[in-house]
């Protein structure tokens, strides 16, 4: 079944006649998307930190040098 398709009434009922099934397709999937979703905020905020992280490492290098070049 594709990802987009849509399960028949029949097929979503369970065998006492509720529609339980339905709504646990849906909470599956919306946590699903979820968690796809806090692994991508997660990995962009690492990268940012990490970015933000080693520049000002490579400022302070680049500081350190040129006041060494200064003194010379």
């Amino acid at each position: 079944m594709g990802l987009f398709e849509v399960k028949s009434m029949e097929a979503a009922e369970t065998a006492d006649g509720r529609n339980g099934v339905k709504v646990m397709d849906f909470l599956n999937a919306f946590l699903s998307y979820g968690l796809v979703l806090l692994c991508f905020i997660v990995a962009g905020g690492l990268a940012i930190f990490l970015g933000i992280t080693l520049r000002k490492n490579k400022n302070k290098q680049e500081e350190l040098c040129q006041n060494q070049q200064d003194k010379n």
